[in-house]
């Protein structure tokens, strides 16, 4: 626990100083900047009762609005520049996953897309970092669909033996585009509800086992 909290206070100072840096901040802003982030009363007495799940999302806050400046501070990048952008803030967004919960990571992706949507030259280019952090994030997102039974069941990709509907019913359409453009729907729907639910596969755990040996 100890050296969780060194990591997560060192991301936070280290996200700090990044914008200290660009804004120039003098000696004084920058401890007060610093002091009111790190050591302010919520902070402390989270981690102080144990409550380390909530407040490492915290510190993290800084370092991710850098790793999201990143895209939008010029609008002529070298698609090298891009290609680093997008590889920094997926692994972010991984780390935050292996270390956050589901709430945390959703939220990140949620205010990124809400400030992304101003530079529509970065669309592509932030789509691909979510993208990416879809695929790493694979080890939570398919079994939590799958078998978490903090998701409804119709919104279970697994139970039992049987699929899950989602917000569409595709199995009764005709093939189509309709038909293709709603069951992509499903499985963004899907995928984002597995990032706002916890992981408990205690009522399926034979399901569980069998496709983790899987």
């Amino acid at each position: 626990m100890t050296l969780n909290i060194i990591i997560y206070f060192s991301i936070g100072f280290w996200g700090i100083l990044l914008w200290i840096k660009k804004l120039h901040l003098s000696i004084p802003s920058s401890i007060f900047l610093i002091s009111i982030w790190s050591f302010n009363g919520y902070i402390v007495s989270k981690m102080g009762a144990g409550h380390l799940v909530g407040c490492n999302a915290y510190l993290f806050v800084p370092m991710f609005f850098w790793l999201l400046y990143q895209f939008i501070q010029r609008q002529d990048m070298h698609w090298r520049e891009n290609v680093r952008n997008v590889i920094l803030f997926s692994l972010f967004i991984f780390f935050a996953k292996l270390n956050t919960n589901g709430q945390n990571v959703y939220q990140f992706l949620l205010v990124g897309s809400v400030i992304i949507f101003f530079y529509p030259r970065q669309w592509l280019w932030y789509a691909g970092a979510v993208v990416l952090s879809m695929l790493l994030m694979t080890f939570y997102i398919v079994p939590t669909a799958m078998f978490s039974p903090f998701m409804d069941v119709a919104d279970r990709m697994m139970l039992s033996g049987y699929g899950a509907i989602g917000p569409f019913d595709v199995n009764h359409m005709k093939m189509g585009l309709e038909k293709i453009v709603y069951h992509i729907f499903n499985i963004i729907y899907h995928v984002w509800s597995s990032l706002i639910v916890p992981f408990n596969p205690s009522n399926v755990q034979w399901e569980f086992n069998l496709y983790v040996s899987l």
